[in-house]
């Protein structure tokens, strides 16, 4: 599992760290990274790591927003929505 934007491993205080040098070359579809979203990753690394799920959650309904197109674009490319709530709060797609 990734958590996007997972700050806390990065910064000197926390008591988990990173691995950088062991971390893969984790791809969303074929991108190391796309606007907006950042994760982990360690494109130096030969061994590639798809994601094959994506959890979003929180106010989707910003989804639409031009600043998530690259996003919607990667999921509707590789991957298919597996669950979403009655009110629309949380979303699980699973990579095709």
């Amino acid at each position: 599992m990734i958590i996007l934007e997972n700050y806390e491993a990065s910064i000197g205080w926390f008591p988990i760290k990173w691995n950088s040098d062991k971390l893969p070359n984790v791809v969303l579809n074929d991108k190391n990274s796309i606007t907006g979203i950042q994760w982990m990753n360690n494109i130096n690394s030969t061994v590639k790591k798809p994601i094959n799920y994506i959890l979003l959650y929180g106010n989707l309904s910003r989804i639409d927003d031009p600043q998530w197109s690259e996003l919607k674009e990667q999921l509707s490319k590789g991957f298919k929505l597996k669950y979403k709530s009655e009110n629309n709060y949380v979303m699980l797609y699973e990579r095709l």
